[in-house]
């Protein structure tokens, strides 16, 4: 049995620096809340952990006139507080009130809800709703993808192993909500090809496509524009 190695780099550098040595060796820790379940259950053996929760750009929330940026390792519950997504991003605030338990919010970040890549995970929707990019790094450089590119199958991640999320780009949109629905109908079944949002728009503020991730035996998070009361 191989040692599992601990990494906490002291600067974004070293983490990449690492990620492209032994990316597919290792597992990112942010929050841990899914990582720590995988190594438990065995679904994940890494060589290596490497803790990214105190690099100062994965974290922070800013305002531009065109955008609002979430740093990866932001906390559900600090998105959950958060004035400025209450005005600029209700529906990613809205989902935090709904997300797991206290303490797990308290750990949890929204890079690693997104980057684990669960068919029920509630902070895609209403990403994909605001436009919202993930802007990567790696020691070959950086790029942004649009979130729902991330995903390429339940719980598998299409990002190469040495890139890094560091944050998401939103379009500001204060009127939207969130609404976690777990109705009969509004996902597709396993199997199934139909498409959720098929038809509409995105001027109206539907994604025009499905989650290439969606079907899958677990009910994803369904998400629904509207305008906040």
């Amino acid at each position: 049995m191989s040692r599992l190695h601990y990494i906490r780099p002291a600067t974004l550098a070293e983490a990449l620096d690492h990620l492209a040595r032994h990316g597919r060796r290792t597992k990112i820790l942010a929050g841990g809340t899914d990582l720590v379940v995988d190594l438990r259950n065995g679904s994940a053996k890494p060589d290596f952990i490497l803790d990214v929760s105190r690099l100062n750009e994965l974290k922070g929330i800013e305002f531009a006139p065109e955008s609002v940026s979430v740093g990866a390792g932001v906390t559900l519950a600090a998105i959950e507080s958060s004035d400025l997504l209450e005005r600029h991003a209700p529906a990613l605030r809205k989902c935090a009130f709904t997300f797991a338990s206290r303490q797990i919010r308290n750990v949890a970040t929204i890079g690693g809800n997104v980057a684990h890549c669960s068919p029920c995970g509630d902070t895609v929707p209403p990403l994909v709703i605001h436009e919202a990019r993930a802007e990567l790094a790696s020691s070959r450089g950086r790029r942004e993808v649009l979130v729902e590119e991330i995903a390429s199958g339940p719980y598998a991640c299409s990002l190469p192993p040495d890139e890094l999320i560091l944050r998401f780009i939103l379009k500001p949109a204060a009127d939207v909500t969130f609404r976690k629905s777990a109705a009969a109908g509004s996902w597709p079944s396993p199997g199934s090809t139909r498409r959720p949002w098929r038809g509409r728009s995105r001027t109206a503020g539907s994604p025009s496509s499905a989650f290439p991730w969606a079907l899958a035996r677990r009910r994803p998070t369904a998400c629904q524009k509207s305008k906040a009361a």
